[in-house]
């Protein structure tokens, strides 16, 4: 007897199981096929949300099995499940991906074929299927699916002409499952660079003075420019008012041990003084 543990469905990815116990090998014992079915994901629509699970009509189910064997000293689990299967699955979608009439469609088939291993796979850290004692089901080897995943989606968007979105599947390398191998990896950077453009950048030296600190001398203002309405016109022209011996309020004050300079602070007082007066005089 075998004895699984299915927990619950995330909310927006759905699936479904089929238990099949036909005798495989010939010897009279019932053996277990596992039928695995991811279904479309579920839209997040607010406006469709009401509905159960909405879906698009371009996402389709996807399957792969686990197969146990029985023996006469109990079952045996068949080791190339669902390795195979899920590698079938991952060929069809790479062949679509060089062909411009179905190259659309290889992200969606893509995505859906990872949300099926992390269904099933205890790789993905979030399998829903478990064996009697807890553990989740291992399915590797995954290093065939996983590149075939991954060529597939770079070939596509390079089939559409969709260089940003080949760098991006690129980049994405090692997310799902593990990665592929270097040589593969350098092939398909090769076949995107194949179909992008080198720009030699340039490179422009500025010339850059910092900025004086502490008590350093400033740049002084040459005064104050104020908006006086011309006799007989509605009319403003600028005036400016220079003032000699008045502090600039953006000079810093000198200071000594003990505090600011009493004459420093003197003439600053006089400097807001007339500012206040001179924007008095704008005002009417």
């Amino acid at each position: 007897m075998l004895t699984l543990r299915v927990a619950a469905a995330f909310s927006t990815e759905p699936f479904a199981l089929d238990v099949d116990s036909t005798d495989r090998d010939g010897d009279g014992r019932d053996d277990v096929r596992l039928v695995v079915t991811q279904k479309p994901p579920c839209r997040t629509d607010p406006a469709l949300v009401a509905q159960g699970c909405p879906t698009d009509k371009e996402d389709k189910s996807v399957s792969a099995q686990v197969v146990w064997i029985d023996r006469a000293a109990g079952l045996s689990r068949d080791a190339t499940e669902p390795a195979a299967s899920l590698g079938a699955l991952a060929a069809a979608e790479l062949g679509r991906s060089k062909r411009k009439q179905t190259a659309a469609s290889v992200p969606r088939g893509v995505a859906q074929l990872r949300r099926l291993l992390g269904t099933l796979c205890a790789e993905g850290a979030a399998s829903r299927l478990f064996e009697a004692d807890g553990s989740m089901l291992r399915c590797e080897p995954l290093g065939t699916v996983v590149e075939r995943l991954l060529v597939a989606e770079v070939q596509a968007a390079l089939t559409e002409k969709d260089v940003e979105r080949a760098l991006a599947a690129l980049d994405r390398d090692g997310w799902y499952f593990g990665r592929v191998p270097d040589k593969r990896r350098a092939e398909l950077v090769k076949s995107v660079s194949a179909d992008t453009t080198s720009v030699e950048p340039k490179v422009t030296k500025l010339a850059v003075s910092p900025l004086p600190r502490g008590n350093a001398p400033r740049p002084q203002p040459v005064g104050i420019r104020e908006l006086r309405r011309a006799p007989g016109s509605d009319q403003r022209r600028p005036v400016t008012h220079r003032r000699a011996g008045l502090p600039s309020p953006w000079s810093p004050t000198p200071t000594s041990a003990l505090g600011p300079s009493p004459s420093r602070l003197a003439a600053a007082s006089a400097w807001r003084t007339w500012s206040s007066r001179a924007i008095a005089r704008t005002s009417t």
